[in-house]
């Protein structure tokens, strides 16, 4: 049956989880070129969360949403304005979804440009605004979240039962000039799922969820590519893993089926 087809009222209470909104004091940030996309593709609406979001909401048979703010967030800045920003932002979206509590609920902008500092923003979102996680938008300035500068989110997450979005972003830039100088454009559709589903599969490799057993980790649009290949790469590494040895760079000591089955959560948009 096609989606539009659907009707939610059969299918029980829809949340959806990957709802951007955006304010001007991040993206004011961001460089110009990055800032006219944005704008030019939402024309501001993200702007807005409300009335005018609630009944686009109702129109679509979504009865919450866990908004976020829009990528790349606060990831590309140095520590001082993310951290600042990722407050302000939070400040905001805070006092916003308290209006609509029935509706709304958020993700924290986390500063990961320190792993401590981003664990105790984490902390306060969630226990004094009842934020229900914390979501990031890919890379920090180069560095994949299996990095163990980030450890300190991943442990605050598992304490307080909360999950960790990765949103897709853009690719380092070394990448990005390797694979889409002269296509630009598939930098966005292709490569964000390419780079989401590297990060994922890195911190699976270096032994993040061995070290948080209990962390709850969400992937959007199906799961990055990772359950289309799911046998393959899973069978492909324990081979690896067991006839290279450390040659191999995986610290993994269950397979990549098993880290998706217990810790990695996937929508079902596209």
């Amino acid at each position: 049956m096609a989606i539009d087809k659907v009707d939610p009222k059969k299918i029980g209470r829809v949340i959806a989880l990957e709802e951007a909104f955006s304010n001007t004091f991040i993206t004011e940030h961001y460089a110009k070129p990055m800032a006219q996309m944005l704008e030019t593709m939402t024309g501001g609406r993200l702007r807005e969360v409300g009335q005018e979001r609630i009944a686009l909401m109702d129109a679509a048979g979504i009865d919450f949403q866990v908004l976020s703010h829009q990528s790349p967030g606060v990831q590309t800045f140095d520590l001082q304005t993310a951290q600042s920003l990722a407050t302000k932002s939070n400040d905001w979206i805070a006092e916003n979804v308290s209006k609509y509590p029935k509706r709304f609920g958020a993700f924290a902008a986390l500063p990961t440009q320190d792993g401590e500092l981003a664990a105790k923003e984490l902390e306060l979102r969630v226990t004094r605004d009842r934020f229900l996680g914390g979501l990031i938008n890919g890379h920090t300035n180069g560095k994949f979240l299996d990095d163990k500068s980030f450890w300190p989110i991943f442990e605050t997450a598992q304490k307080l039962d909360v999950p960790i979005y990765l949103h897709p972003a853009n690719a380092p830039e070394p990448i990005l000039q390797t694979y889409y100088k002269d296509m630009p454009a598939l930098a966005g559709p292709w490569g964000w799922a390419v780079d989401t589903a590297t990060q994922t599969l890195r911190m699976m490799a270096a032994g993040v969820f061995d070290e948080y057993p209990k962390l709850k980790f969400i992937i959007g649009h199906m799961g990055e590519l990772i359950p289309f290949h799911l046998l393959r790469i899973s069978n492909a590494l324990e081979l690896m893993r067991k006839g290279m040895g450390e040659k191999s760079g995986l610290r993994m000591k269950k397979t990549v089926a098993d880290y998706m089955h217990e810790n990695v959560y996937i929508t079902t948009s596209g």
